[in-house]
């Protein structure tokens, strides 16, 4: 059971290593959002895309409140840690 729970874990942190979320969000003409992107949404947007990620498991010290480029980083089950991309696009 705990093989497979590990073999799960390396698993997902195989496929989200480098793994780039594009999100649409709206956005100012400055390009600050209306709405800041949480790790909620960041989670609830990779289960959308296959990625079975709890919001626990993103690593966000404060919400993104800027279109452009952010790396954040997965903590994983087993201690896996992996980084991402998360771009977000002015709608």
């Amino acid at each position: 059971e705990a093989e497979l729970d590990l073999s799960r874990a390396e698993d997902l942190a195989r496929r989200l290593d480098d793994f780039e979320l594009e999100l649409t969000q709206k956005a100012s003409e400055s390009g600050t959002l209306f709405a800041a992107v949480t790790k909620k949404i960041i989670a609830t947007e990779l289960e959308k895309r296959g990625f079975k990620v709890s919001e626990q498991h993103v690593q966000l010290d404060t919400p993104i409140k800027e279109v452009g480029e952010s790396e954040v980083t997965l903590s994983l089950p087993h201690g896996l840690e992996v980084r991402i991309r998360v771009i977000i696009n002015a709608a």
